[in-house]
């Protein structure tokens, strides 16, 4: 519910930072680093001055009535996605107003993702690939963060393209908009095909 002041720093060019519904509190500071863009929900009750860097200059908010947030809360206000008909309110409320340009355009938040394999059995040494599907199918979002939670088990690269390493057992995330879709990777010893003897 609270976002306090120095957070890790942030590194995700070209990517949309969205934080958690549950989401009501925002400390000068709290993030550093830069992002595409940040996506707040209904639930925030104030934003203090200083909380975004000058790395993040969009944001998108889904509540018609604009929430707390104090002047100076964006480093660099360039953009504000607002939803239809509600233009005007943000365009004279504190701190929303500092933004250059406020658009009537909502992001639509995924609020599931699914993977084509919940388990797999993988030789050591194989590639396969995952495939996500993300619903709504108008999600804002159309891109996965992949994450192996044991790399040294198996790895995943940016295409859900699954690599086994060594013999044991791992899991795939695929995250989005947190929410999250898991696949458990076992993987085994390769197996001897044919055995020849010598004369």
């Amino acid at each position: 519910e609270h976002i306090p002041t120095g957070l890790p720093p942030l590194s995700m060019s070209d990517k949309v930072l969205v934080l958690p519904q549950s989401i009501k509190t925002i400390e000068t500071g709290a993030f550093k680093g830069s992002c595409g863009a940040v996506v707040i929900g209904d639930s925030i009750e104030n934003i203090a001055a200083g909380s975004f860097p000058s790395g993040i200059s969009v944001a998108y908010v889904s509540t018609m009535n604009p929430r707390p947030c104090e002047a100076g809360a964006f480093a660099n206000p360039q953009t504000l996605y607002v939803p239809a008909g509600s233009r005007m309110s943000y365009f004279t409320s504190q701190g929303w107003s500092e933004f250059a340009n406020i658009i009537e355009g909502e992001y639509v938040r995924a609020t599931s993702v699914s993977l084509n394999e919940s388990t797999t059995l993988m030789p050591k040494g194989n590639t396969q690939q995952l495939v996500a599907t993300i619903l709504p199918s108008n999600a804002s979002a159309t891109s996965v963060t992949w994450l192996s939670v044991n790399p040294a088990i198996a790895t995943v690269d940016n295409s859900g393209n699954v690599t086994t390493i060594t013999v044991g057992e791992t899991e795939i995330l695929a995250l989005v908009d947190n929410v999250r879709a898991v696949c458990h990777v076992t993987v085994t010893p390769v197996l001897v095909e044919r055995l020849t003897l010598s004369d």
